[in-house]
């Protein structure tokens, strides 16, 4: 989890990743912000933190955390987006089920809170292969073979584009996250994209439950619950 000045989500970040299913479990913390969040983290041992030189780029941040990870599979877990409670689960039992390399979605949920809207993003099928940076979960000897470029920007997407060609890739189904809009995105997010299209609130408020109380007002509600799946 690389992060950057985002305090009020961080807390939130990591419920929702103690709250995860799979029993075994670490989640790395990349802090490379001007304000460290260090004196907000859980004295849990699966919770671990490293603070570097502000300014290094989501690439950069992404290959440390890579490396400092002690398991095989490496999951991304974006600070500010909420987490279905199996996702691991799920993530994992699928490159496993079927030896794969790679997984991640290639249609992503946005909700807006500050407009109470949401749209879905979906990457054609004719195109070449994409996968959603934020949904990424892939085995470790594979970033290994192919780390991150240097950059803030579609760092992901070359990792996946580099790989397409020569890996086992799958598409994980279903909405094992969805995605945060907010004044602090790292790329702006818009609904003014081809693929795009609106989705109706109530698909947002059907997977968020009772989380969703934190978007609307700040303050956390069911944290310590596992939401609809």
């Amino acid at each position: 989890m690389p992060t950057r000045d985002r305090r009020r989500f961080v807390p939130r970040a990591i419920a929702y990743f103690l709250r995860q299913d799979h029993p075994r479990k670490e989640l790395v913390i990349v802090d490379n912000g001007t304000d460290p969040v260090d004196d907000l983290l859980s004295t849990l041992p699966t919770v671990r933190y490293h603070r570097v030189t502000p300014g290094i780029t989501v690439g950069a941040a992404r290959n440390l955390a890579c490396e400092l990870a002690s398991g095989s599979v490496i999951a991304h877990w974006d600070d500010d987006d909420w987490q279905a409670p199996d996702r691991l689960t799920r993530q994992v039992g699928q490159l496993e089920a079927a030896r794969a390399d790679l997984c991640g979605t290639t249609s992503v949920l946005y909700y807006d809170p500050a407009a109470e809207r949401a749209w879905r993003f979906t990457w054609p099928s004719g195109l070449p292969r994409w996968l959603a940076g934020q949904s990424l979960c892939y085995r470790r000897d594979l970033w290994l073979r192919s780390p991150f470029p240097d950059r803030s920007a579609a760092e992901d997407s070359v990792f996946v584009r580099r790989l397409a060609d020569r890996s086992h890739i799958l598409t994980t189904p279903g909405d094992p996250l969805v995605a945060l809009v907010h004044p602090r995105n790292t790329v702006p997010k818009t609904s003014r994209n081809v693929y795009c299209s609106p989705a109706p609130m109530a698909e947002v408020r059907a997977l968020l439950g009772p989380d969703l109380g934190f978007y609307l007002t700040g303050t956390p509600q069911g944290c310590g619950r596992q939401g609809p799946r």
